[in-house]
C-alpha cells in the first residue's frame, strides 16, 4: 500500500487524538474497564452488594426509541471540513442492552474436526505439509528483509520497528546452515487434526487442506491469542480472484464494483441481477453454515451485491454478507476490515475486532472468513443504564469537528474532507483494558455514528476504502460518555 494511503487510513481511525473543547456536559476521559464495571453494578437496581435482594423492586432502565432523524451540518472556518448528518437512529428492539466481559477464543481441535467433517463429508483429502524451509527460500527471505533494513521501510512492510527486522534477519541466518537443499515434504492424509508448526520460534497450529472440492484452513496461535477460519468452495487456484504470479505465490487480483448495499431488515426476495438467490436467501445460506456447526449467536449485518471482474476477463456476481455476534439478541458493532488499523506504540496491544464474512454465488455458499472470534465470559448486567441519544448527539456536535479538522492540514497540501453520517445505532462495542497484558475486555453499550468520509487532495480524491460498507465515524461509550478510539480499542 502506498505510504500516504496507509497514513490516511490510520488518521481516519484515530477518533480521539485531537484537542477537544469542553462540551456542554464534560466527557469522562478515564477509561478503566473495572471502573465501568463498578459503575454498572452500582446502578443495577437488582444489586446492592453483589447479591440480588429478594424483595427489591426492579426498575429496568428502558431505552426509548428515537423517532426523529438526526440532522446536523457543519463547515469549518477554512472550508476544508464539512460534516453532514441525516441519519435514522436505531435502538435495541428489546429496550434493554447488556454489558459483559469478553476475551478472545481459540478454535479448538474439536471445532477444526467438526468443520473438516462438514466440508469434506468423508472424502479423502490431504493436508498441506510445510516442512523446513530450503536454503533457497531462506536466501530469498534474507534478501527481502535486508533490503527493508537498508531502505528503512519496515513500517511500509507492516513491521513494528527496525529492531524487529534485525531480529528476523538473525533468525534466518541461524536457520540457513542446517536448512535442506530441496523440499522433502510429502502429502499427508487429512483427518481433521491440527498440526503444529514453528515460525521464528513461535508455535502455530493449523489444519490446511487445498483440494479440488474446497480449500479449508483453521489456524490458531496461542502466543498471539489469534485464530481464524477460512473456507472457500473449490481450491484457491481455481477461485476467481486468485492468480499464480511469477514467484509462485497467489496474488489477489479482483476488484469489487458495488451494486447495492443494504441492511438485512430491508432485504427481500428480489433477484435484481438474475441471481439464483435473493439477498434474503443468501443471508440464510450463511446462517445455515453457522447453525449446522452449532453456532446460533450470529446475525447478518450488511449485504452487498458485488460484480467481480478477473484480469482474464471472467466475471461473476456474488453477495458479500457481513455478520456480527449477538448477545441476548443485541448486535455487536460492525467494524469493517478496512477500519481495523492500530498504532505501533509500545503501549498499544493490537486486538482486531471480530470479523465474520460470507460470500454467496449462484451455486450457493462460496466462502466463509471468520477472524478473531470473541467469547462472552460473564454477564455483568443484562440491563445497563445508558445515556440518552440527545446527550450523545450533543457530544457528537461538540467533538466531531475536532477529530477531522487537524487532518485537513496534516498533509503536505490542503485536504478537503467530507464526512457523511447516514445512520446511528446503540450497539455493543468491544473495548479492552488500557495497557493490560493479554486480551481481555468488555462489550459495552456505545452510540455509534456510521457513515463514510471522502478525502480530496487538490483535484485528486482518495478511493473510499470503507466500501462497500459504512464505517464507524464516531463512537461514544454510552455508560460514561467517553470517546472510544477505534484504533486502540478503548
Amino acid at each position: 500500500m502506498h505510504k500516504r494511503v496507509f497514513v490516511l487510513l490510520i488518521l481516519v481511525c484515530l477518533l480521539c487524538t485531537a484537542c477537544q473543547p469542553t462540551p456542554e456536559k464534560p466527557v469522562v476521559v478515564q477509561k478503566d474497564t473495572e471502573r465501568l464495571v463498578d459503575v454498572v453494578i452500582a446502578q443495577d437496581p437488582k444489586n446492592t452488594s453483589g447479591e440480588a435482594e429478594t424483595n427489591a423492586e426492579v426498575d429496568p432502565y428502558r431505552i426509548e426509541k428515537v423517532n426523529e432523524r438526526f440532522t446536523y451540518d457543519y463547515t469549518s472556518e477554512n472550508g476544508l471540513v464539512k460534516i453532514h448528518a441525516d441519519a435514522d437512529v436505531k435502538t435495541p428492539d428489546s429496550g434493554t442492552i447488556p454489558m459483559t466481559r469478553v476475551k478472545p477464543t481459540l478454535y479448538s481441535d474439536a471445532f477444526a474436526k467438526q468443520v473438516f467433517d462438514y466440508v469434506y463429508q468423508g472424502k479423502q483429502v490431504y493436508i498441506q505439509q510445510h516442512g523446513p524451509k530450503t536454503k533457497a527460500v531462506i536466501a530469498n527471505e534474507l534478501a527481502y528483509y535486508q533490503k527493508i533494513a537498508n531502505d528503512g521501510t519496515w513500517a511500509e512492510a507492516g513491521l513494528v520497528d527496525a529492531q524487529e527486522v534485525d531480529e528476523i534477519i538473525e533468525q534466518l541466518k541461524e536457520l540457513y546452515p542446517n536448512a535442506p537443499e530441496t523440499d522433502t515434504t510429502v502429502p499427508i492424509p487429512a483427518d481433521g487434526s491440527m498440526i503444529a508448526e514453528t515460525y521464528f520460534g513461535i508455535e502455530e497450529e493449523k489444519l490446511e487442506v487445498d483440494d479440488e472440492l474446497a480449500f479449508l484452513q483453521v489456524y490458531r496461535c496461542k502466543a498471539h491469542q489469534s485464530t481464524s477460519l477460512f473456507y472457500t468452495r473449490g481450491n484457491l487456484d481455481t477461485m476467481i480472484g486468485y492468480e499464480e504470479s511469477g514467484e509462485g505465490s497467489r496474488a489477489f487480483q479482483h476488484w469489487y464494483s458495488e451494486y447495492d448495499s443494504y441492511r438485512p431488515n430491508v432485504a427481500d426476495d428480489t433477484k435484481a441481477y438474475g441471481q439464483t438467490y435473493s439477498p434474503k436467501e443468501a443471508a440464510e445460506l450463511g446462517l445455515k453454515f453457522f447453525r449446522d456447526l452449532g453456532i446460533i449467536d450470529v446475525a447478518p449485518r450488511d449485504i452487498c451485491n458485488l460484480y467481480v471482474a478477473h484480469p482474464s476477463g471472467q466475471t461473476k456476481t456474488l453477495y458479500l454478507i457481513e455478520y456480527v455476534r449477538t448477545v441476548n439478541g443485541n448486535p455487536v458493532a460492525f467494524v469493517p476490515l478496512t477500519q481495523q488499523q492500530w498504532d505501533y506504540e509500545e503501549t498499544a496491544l493490537p486486538w482486531h475486532y471480530e470479523s465474520i464474512r460470507v460470500m454467496v454465488d449462484d451455486e450457493g455458499l462460496k466462502s466463509v472468513n471468520w477472524q478473531n472470534p470473541i467469547e462472552v465470559t460473564e454477564v455483568i448486567s443484562d440491563n445497563v443504564k445508558v445515556m440518552s441519544f440527545e446527550e450523545a448527539a450533543n457530544i457528537f456536535r461538540s467533538m466531531c469537528s475536532t477529530v477531522y479538522e487537524p487532518q485537513a492540514t496534516s498533509f503536505d497540501r490542503e485536504t478537503h474532507i467530507d464526512v457523511n453520517v447516514d445512520h446511528v445505532e446503540l450497539n455493543l462495542l468491544r473495548i479492552r483494558e488500557q495497557n493490560a497484558e493479554g486480551k481481555n475486555g468488555l462489550y459495552v453499550p456505545a452510540w455509534l455514528f456510521y457513515g463514510q468520509e471522502v478525502y480530496t487532495f487538490g483535484e485528486y480524491t482518495e478511493p473510499d476504502f470503507s466500501k462497500p460498507f459504512t464505517r464507524v465515524l464516531f463512537a461514544i461509550n454510552a455508560v460514561d460518555g467517553s470517546i472510544i478510539d477505534m484504533s486502540k480499542g478503548y
